[in-house]
């Protein structure tokens, strides 16, 4: 049909491995599993794993086919390709499914699913795509853009709180003594931790304030929770 640089996990789960592999010749992924609900499940899977490893994710959804072959034979290439210029980022294919679980003409189902949304967008970075989902957002429910901002701006501030607060391990590959924020800000940016270490167990209020300082310099995806 056309495409040469397309992938099939052929019935096996995809794996970490896979989409490491993948990562060393493209930038972006473009899921277009099944269009049923198992089809579904797997893209959001994939998703996960393909954002682990650094590549970009973009979510395709075939209409009037169960699945690109499908498509391609009813419609042929150029429309699968003009389909594919479509697809939807991951936060967008996120707010859709949460968008398409509720009936918005009933008050209560319409605010379940600002809350829902609400708590999605509150996670995005940076700050101006974030705004782009606000204003989406006031678009699609009739709320103010000031009313949903506020009330993710409000998100936002809890969940910066209650990360700093819930950390109780800085995650390095060597027992590290108590040291200034300076220090262990040094520390973390050369070593670039940003994957599964062994956990060094903080517990003094002097360590958690430490790790407050680091997340106040930027580096918050240099420190996890302990698993």
């Amino acid at each position: 049909a056309g495409f040469t640089e397309a992938v099939a996990s052929l019935g096996t789960s995809l794996t970490s491995d896979q989409c490491r592999l993948a990562s060393s010749y493209v930038e972006e992924a473009v899921l277009a599993y099944d269009s049923d609900e198992a089809g579904q499940k797997a893209a959001e899977r994939a998703l996960k794993i393909l954002e682990d490893v650094g590549l970009g994710v973009k979510i395709l959804k075939i209409p009037d086919a169960k699945d690109p072959d499908e498509y391609i034979k009813k419609y042929g290439p150029e429309s699968f390709r003009r389909l594919m210029t479509g697809a939807s980022g991951q936060i967008d294919y996120r707010l859709s499914e949460i968008i398409g679980k509720y009936n918005i003409d009933i008050p209560e189902e319409k605010l379940s699913m600002i809350e829902e949304a609400c708590a999605l967008v509150a996670g995005v970075y940076p700050e101006m795509k974030r705004e782009v989902y606000i204003l989406r957002l006031s678009e699609l429910t009739g709320i103010g853009k000031d009313t949903i901002a506020a009330d993710i701006k409000r998100r936002t501030r809890r969940m910066a709180t209650a990360q700093k607060k819930e950390i109780a391990a800085v995650l390095l590959d060597i027992v590290m003594p108590v040291m200034n924020g300076v220090e262990l800000l040094k520390i973390l940016c050369e070593k670039q931790y940003l994957g599964e270490f062994p956990v060094l167990v903080v517990t003094s209020e002097q360590s958690v304030s430490l790790v407050a300082e680091c997340f106040d310099y930027g580096i918050s995806d240099f420190i996890r929770k302990p698993v």
